[in-house]
């Protein structure tokens, strides 16, 4: 055999991975400025998001106060613990924000670690799928936003107005008895009179009166009083500032006063649950294109995928059936569109026509 025979010629695709071939070092060196990069990135989106952090925390509870002022209750949210206004809320939702903005950011890092090791081919598809990805993604997030949020918030506190009303007058015996036995018989003013025999004639009361209006006068004279039915509110013009009383709470035995961190917790938990089912159009079409999956074997199990729909549901939104509802239903419709996108991407092989009939 001689020496000088000349090896046998690379295919062209043995030839690219060998020029694309990677050392481990450079593979390690790679992926530190991908993440360096993604870190980065992160951090300038959360500067801009801790600097409209309260903005932000006012745009995500605006569906609550309006829900809350068209039904008649304060239209605020409360917090519970010292911390709770700048930890479980302000950073909270800077966080989670900044993540949301820089994501596309991360994964195009992502992408360029591993797109070297793609082919043409994958890459095209890949430049179809990710907008498809961040569309669908936006969808989901102006669905939780403008009609699955306010739907619900408008469900459950409509609930709470079928509470039965505040109602005093029934009289236990037996309260009347510990009262009496444990509270102190009477009490005296400074004077030495006993509060407990003064006689009131309703009749010879005079009441005061204060306007009623809609919205607040222009330009009201100084210790000008008035309560404003719109807001629930009284109101006191001081000539330098307004003064307004807390608003007036309504009259079921029930008030709805929530914890913004629990509110911002429930958002959230929508706001995932809704992002990640509108993926599935995404995830189908993929399977499609790398033909995993026969369509006409997918829509052969739509009784199935019916089901599956409603118990996504269940498990990507919070623990009542009317979350769970208002999700299924669209995942249905998204399923559906999916399948549509599986049967345009899936082509039959390029020997079908030669298969005998």
């Amino acid at each position: 055999m001689p020496l000088d025979q000349n090896p046998e010629p690379k295919s062209p695709i043995e030839q690219r991975t060998e020029d694309m071939r990677m050392t481990f070092g450079e593979h390690l060196e790679e992926l530190r400025s991908c993440i360096i990069r993604a870190l980065l990135g992160l951090v300038v989106a959360l500067i801009g998001t801790l600097y409209f952090g309260q903005d932000i925390v006012a745009l995500l509870t605006s569906p609550l106060n309006q829900v809350q002022a068209a039904l008649g209750y304060p239209p605020q949210a409360i917090v519970t613990d010292p911390t709770g206004g700048f930890v479980s809320t302000y950073l909270k939702v800077s966080i989670i924000s900044a993540l949301i903005i820089a994501s596309p950011w991360i994964v195009y890092q992502l992408w360029r670690f591993t797109s070297e090791g793609l082919y043409e081919n994958e890459k095209k598809f890949v430049y179809i799928l990710a907008p498809f990805s961040t569309v669908m993604t936006a969808l989901g997030l102006a669905f939780t936003y403008f009609i699955l949020l306010p739907v619900c918030l408008i469900f459950f506190l409509s609930f709470l107005s079928t509470y039965p009303k505040i109602n005093t007058s029934y009289s236990n015996p037996l309260i009347s008895v510990f009262i009496k036995t444990t509270a102190v018989a009477g009490s005296t003013d400074q004077s030495g009179n006993d509060e407990s025999n003064i006689q009131l004639d309703t009749n010879a009361v005079t009441y005061p009166t204060i306007p009623v209006v809609l919205e607040d006068p222009k330009n009201p004279p100084t210790g000008a009083e008035w309560y404003n039915a719109t807001e629930r509110r009284r109101k006191l013009w001081t000539g330098s500032r307004l003064e307004a009383t807390t608003y007036f709470s309504n009259d079921r035995i029930i008030n709805p006063l929530y914890d913004v961190n629990d509110y911002i917790s429930f958002t959230s938990l929508l706001t995932f649950g809704a992002c990640v089912g509108f993926q599935l159009p995404v995830v189908m079409l993929l399977v499609g294109y790398t033909h995993l999956v026969d369509p006409t074997r997918i829509a052969s199990v739509r009784k199935y995928a019916f089901f599956a729909c409603f118990a996504a549901g269940a498990i990507l939104t919070p623990a009542d059936i009317f979350s769970m509802l208002l999700l299924a239903i669209p995942l249905y419709g998204l399923f559906e569109f999916g399948l549509l996108l599986m049967k345009m991407v899936d082509s039959p092989p390029e020997n079908e026509a030669d298969l005998p009939e």
